[in-house]
């Protein structure tokens, strides 16, 4: 609205028929005076002096006329004389930007163009010429009077006068001779002052042309203005009562706004005290004032001259939004557009509020506010959904509370908490919110890891995924710790036995099987990972993590959910005290395959080129950390804490594992969070890609000292200590004396005979070490 009131009176500001209630000759006058070209308007000069005693007689008439030429023609030369002094101080003073800004506070932008590029339809003259015009017309020689024969003076005439009496230097033949000298002194005056003008064109053309541009930009903004709310109010107006899901506006009911637009125009000239027959125009003139005009002009000479319709339209706009809900003058009328406060009231069942508002708007609010919520809706996932409604602040407020609470849609949810909150404000909010979900719950965030997997997939990519802060292996989601969590439980599955080899050996399956309970047997609920392939002896148990991440985010249906839930609870068999029997693939994932990575993947490091190496250490972290750490997890015992090592340990040694007590919870607040040493939490940059399944281009040749890190990313030695083990050793981790001398010389799953003498080396008590290839 306010953006067609604009418009229209723009329009009609702007229309030449449009007379200004101002007389604009007094205006130009002052601004004139403004610039300092006031004697450059009034063009001064000496008067021509009479006799100080009248002659009479046709000789001394005649006389006394020659003398007064003589006298004006040296009032001429000393006038020229004098402009000449005064004419280059003038022409440096010449301030029209200045003249404009004092003006522009008086008059609309369409009257001060008037003024300083003309108005044709003026009866004034020099409104006719404008400011620019005049200048331009002081620059030429001005126009000879009628009855001036040139630049001489005119020749003194023969005085006939009567034969009855002397002549008289008041006789009209006389006085007609006066003057013709006097046209003739003025027109010779004029031309002092339009030469010494002209002389310095150069100087004051271009303060004019500078005026002219300032002008000519401010009206031809406010005229953009009018063709751009031509184009865009129709659309606007489509726009505001098309139909939304969840966003509903309180509008008046014609959808074209033109009763609606009239009505508040005839509010706001009645408010200001307008006649009937006063257009948008004259409207705006008193909405807006001196001071506002003032500021939008400095905005145009400042910025761009858009800021200055921005200014204006500001303005109106406020003076607009004061009549929504606001009464005129007559108590029994009601505002334009009622408070969302008072049609809340009412709606709640507050009379007087009814009163104010009316039927046909308390009846358009109900049915806005019952369709605010699509019927059915309920934000997606399971976890607890908390609703806050934000309202006006009003006096009924538990009856507004009760009437929301009945009359919106709100999902029916056991967990559901809803908040109420009255605040200033012209709107009612209705927000959804779910909270202590997993990331699968979410299905943006799985629309995004799907596309994150699918471009890191995609052959040929220059880079797996692009990110701000950098790249670091190509895991989608889980972190460290997640992933040691994760493999623990896979672990403990393989120690129940419930991992089984579907294809491929044991020592680089193809396909497993993870059943989801000790019962193997086929149609039994389980899911199927397919392991990537890895060349040159690398084992595929190696990528055992990423093919489970993928499985469980990037798979469709809730059964998934369900999976991951169930297969993050299995914990190993024989938690009792005398221990449990690990299945045959465990101890030969743990005791076999792990040493012989190991080894392969050190040799590798240490004679491959650098490079290569490079993809290799996420393939040595699994080996040499994660595996290590998923072994030392404690399982989820009441009072007692037992990790998949100690059941091992327990099993080599035949005797019942041990236990340790669960520190309680004072004990774990005293010893605080302990943060890992490679742990920065975000502050230091992202290594480089690293996996042998996922090429990417563009880092083969970047040397290691140019990469965005600064530190390795797994460390520059992560293999000094035993992996398995908590105290480091000297030793070669692979020559260590193992358990027995010839472990699988007999069946590795009988009990073993007790050792003659016990272990009490610190590290051979807390660790147990891998040797070459039995067979």
């Amino acid at each position: 609205m306010s953006a067609r009131m604009l418009a229209v009176a723009v329009d009609a500001l702007a229309d030449e028929d449009h007379r200004s209630e101002l007389s604009l000759r007094p205006l130009l006058e002052q601004m004139f005076d403004t610039c300092g070209l006031s004697d450059l308007w009034h063009r001064p000069f000496d008067p021509a002096s009479d006799p100080t005693v009248p002659p009479r007689g046709r000789t001394a008439i005649e006389q006394e006329l020659q003398d007064r030429i003589v006298n004006l023609e040296a009032q001429l030369e000393n006038l020229r004389k004098k402009v000449a002094r005064r004419m280059p101080a003038m022409v440096h003073a010449f301030t029209p930007l200045q003249a404009m800004d004092d003006m522009v506070g008086k008059v609309n932008p369409f009257d001060l163009r008037r003024m300083v590029l003309g108005d044709s339809r003026d009866p004034d003259k020099a409104v006719q010429q404008g400011l620019l015009g005049i200048l331009q017309r002081r620059g030429q020689p001005p126009a000879r009077p009628a009855g001036v024969a040139g630049e001489k003076p005119p020749a003194v005439p023969r005085i006939r006068g009567g034969r009855l009496a002397r002549l008289h230097w008041n006789d009209s033949e006389v006085q007609t001779a006066v003057a013709d000298q006097d046209r003739w002194y003025a027109w010779r005056c004029h031309a002092v002052w339009h030469s010494a003008w002209a002389a310095h064109r150069t100087s004051w053309e271009r303060s004019g042309k500078l005026l002219e541009s300032e002008v000519k930009r401010l009206t031809s903004a406010f005229l953009g203005h009018i063709d751009e709310e031509k184009k865009t109010h129709k659309r606007a107006v489509q726009e505001l009562y098309q139909d939304r899901t969840g966003v509903a506006y309180l509008l008046p009911s014609q959808r074209d706004l033109r009763e609606f637009y009239g009505d508040l125009a005839d509010r706001l000239s009645s408010r200001h005290g307008l006649k009937e027959n006063d257009d948008e125009g004259t409207l705006l003139l008193k909405l807006v004032g001196s001071d506002e005009w003032t500021a939008a002009m400095r905005a145009v000479r400042k910025e761009k001259p858009e800021i200055a319709v921005g200014e204006v339209k500001s303005i109106v706009k406020k003076r607009v939004k004061t009549l929504f809900a606001e009464r005129l003058r007559h108590e029994e009328e009601r505002p334009l557009l009622p408070s969302m406060g008072a049609l809340l009231a009412a709606a709640a069942g507050d009379r007087g509020a009814a009163e104010e508002v009316g039927e046909a708007a308390l009846a358009d609010f109900g049915h806005k506010i019952k369709g605010l919520l699509p019927i059915g809706f309920s934000p997606e996932g399971n976890g607890p959904m908390k609703v806050l409604l934000v309202y006006p602040q009003v006096p009924n407020r538990q009856e507004v509370e009760d009437y929301l609470r009945t009359v919106l849609p709100l999902p029916r949810d056991t967990k559901r908490l809803i908040e109420f909150r009255g605040v200033e404000t012209e709107s009612i909010t209705v927000v959804l919110v779910r909270s202590e979900m997993s990331i699968t719950e979410v299905p943006e965030a799985r629309n995004v890891l799907r596309t994150w997997a699918r471009t890191a997939r995609k052959n040929g990519a220059m880079l797996n995924w692009r990110q701000r802060l950098g790249h670091q292996d190509s895991w989608l989601a889980s972190t460290e710790d997640d992933r040691t969590h994760i493999l623990y439980r896979l672990l403990c599955a393989m120690w129940n036995g419930q991992v089984e080899v579907v294809e491929g050996s044991q020592d680089s399956p193809e396909r497993i099987r993870i059943w989801l309970t000790t019962d193997t047997r086929p149609g039994q609920p389980g899911i199927t990972l397919s392991l990537d392939e890895y060349q040159d002896g690398l084992s595929s148990w190696v990528g055992l993590l990423r093919s489970y991440e993928r499985w469980a985010l990037l798979d469709e249906g809730t059964i998934v959910d369900t999976y991951c839930d169930v297969l993050m609870q299995i914990t190993p068999n024989g938690l009792e005290r005398l221990g449990g029997k690990p299945h045959p693939l465990f101890v030969h994932l743990v005791e076999k395959v792990a040493p012989q990575q190991l080894q392969l993947l050190s040799r590798r490091e240490e004679f491959d080129d650098p490079r290569i190496t490079a993809r290799l250490k996420p393939l040595h972290r699994f080996w040499s950390f994660t595996l290590p750490e998923a072994l030392r997890v404690d399982t989820d015992e009441q009072e007692f804490q037992v990790s998949l090592r100690d059941l091992l340990d327990a099993f080599r040694e035949g005797q019942p594992h041990r236990r340790r007590l669960r520190p309680n919870a004072a004990e774990t607040e005293q010893r605080g969070f302990e943060r890992p040493a490679d742990e920065d939490f975000g502050t230091q940059p992202l290594p480089a890609p690293a996996s042998p399944h996922e090429p990417t281009r563009g880092h083969e040749d970047r040397p290691d000292d140019a990469r965005p890190h600064e530190k390795e990313p797994y460390g520059k030695e992560p293999y000094e200590r035993e992996p398995y083990g908590k105290e480091p050793s000297e030793k070669d981790p692979f020559q260590r004396e193992p358990y027995e001398k010839a472990p699988y010389e007999r069946e590795p799953y009988e009990k073993e005979p007790p050792r003659s003498a016990p272990r009490s080396a610190p590290d051979e008590a807390d660790s147990y070490s891998w040797e070459r290839d039995p067979e």
